[in-house]
């Protein structure tokens, strides 16, 4: 999504290297995914292996159902031109405060700056983007939310992914299997943590699968495994993949330090 964009602007990968790297997302990924659809299905067998009571995801299942009933109506054309508006103007300021943040470090004259990339515009462009996204949700603004707004966001998402996939060399699983068994002990570390931290919190598998997701996919696909519990959940799907964004964004710029 839109941290790996920022990634690559900032490590400049090499083509071949970017296009397993995408190969290995998409593969191990989605074999993940499907293990979640399948627990999924099974969720009153997971819950009582987790110790889980599913009793607060179905409260928040009933007030999110009120919520967008309350807030839900006929989008209008005027609505899609708020939203439109509303998405160019907040790009629009991202954009601008990330050159004067970025300017304004590239200003030190310091080599840490540069190493630890404080001075790359794409990478405040990401975080002050889903800053302000997250702080308008508090605004009334987030009733557009009843017309749609984050199916129209989706869309867009969905452009955003396709473009990243575009760069996906499917040939180097036989090039390079290595590289892809790194990929299943990445996933299978993040399976194991999930599943150990819910069961010690006693946590509902709704809160493994989602969380996961947020991390892994991403606002492209959290929303949809929430709603495989219940349609109107998919927008706390979304407010999932927000945080794991601004976590995301800045433990991978950490991770490639090391």
């Amino acid at each position: 999504g839109a941290n790996a964009v920022a990634m690559t602007d900032i490590f400049e990968p090499s083509p071949e290297a970017l296009s397993q790297a995408i190969a290995v997302d998409v593969f191990v990924a989605n074999i993940w995914v499907a293990i979640l659809f399948l627990m999924i299905g099974k969720r009153d067998f997971c819950n009582k292996v987790l110790r889980a009571d599913p009793k607060p995801v179905d409260d928040l299942k009933l007030k999110m159902a009120e919520y967008e009933e309350l807030i839900s109506r006929v989008p209008s054309g005027l609505d899609f031109l708020y939203i439109g508006c509303l998405a160019m103007v907040s790009c629009g300021v991202a954009n601008g405060s990330a050159v004067l943040v970025a300017e304004g470090f590239g200003m030190i004259d310091s080599e840490i700056i540069s190493y630890i990339a404080f001075d790359s515009v794409t990478l405040w462009r990401v975080m002050n983007a889903t800053i302000l996204g997250f702080i308008l949700s508090f605004t009334p603004l987030r009733d557009l939310e009843g017309a749609g707004a984050s199916k129209v966001a989706s869309v867009m998402l969905y452009f955003l992914v396709l473009t990243i996939g575009m760069g996906m060399d499917i040939t180097s699983i036989v090039e390079n299997p290595g590289i892809f068994v790194l990929g299943f002990i990445w996933i299978s570390v993040h399976a194991i943590m999930l599943m150990v931290v819910c069961f010690i919190l006693k946590a509902p598998l709704f809160f493994l699968c989602v969380g996961s997701q947020a991390n892994i996919g991403g606002a492209a696909s959290a929303p949809v495994v929430a709603a495989q519990f219940a349609p109107c959940l998919a927008p706390v799907g979304a407010l999932f993949a927000i945080f794991g964004y601004i976590i995301g964004t800045w433990a991978a710029w950490a991770c490639s330090l090391l």
